[in-house]
């Protein structure tokens, strides 16, 4: 496994490190149900949030507003 450590002077070795690495074997194969769970799982954690506040709107539209203090 490469691990590098970046310094702003070490730029130009890191960039031209990341350029020769697809030559480098896969070390962990994805099948394609892992990558569609994964997909998945993420879509459904940004999408839950916002379809619930979707569906609450008109409650909050019809919501009494508090008093002024």
């Amino acid at each position: 496994m490469y691990t590098v450590q970046l310094r702003v002077k070490d730029c130009s070795y890191y960039c031209s490190f990341v350029r020769a690495m697809p030559h480098l074997p896969l070390t962990v194969l994805v099948s394609p149900q892992q990558s569609f769970f994964v997909m998945s799982m993420f879509a459904i954690a940004l999408l839950t949030p916002a379809g619930w506040i979707l569906h609450h709107i008109p409650e909050y539209r019809t919501r009494r507003q508090p008093p002024p203090t």
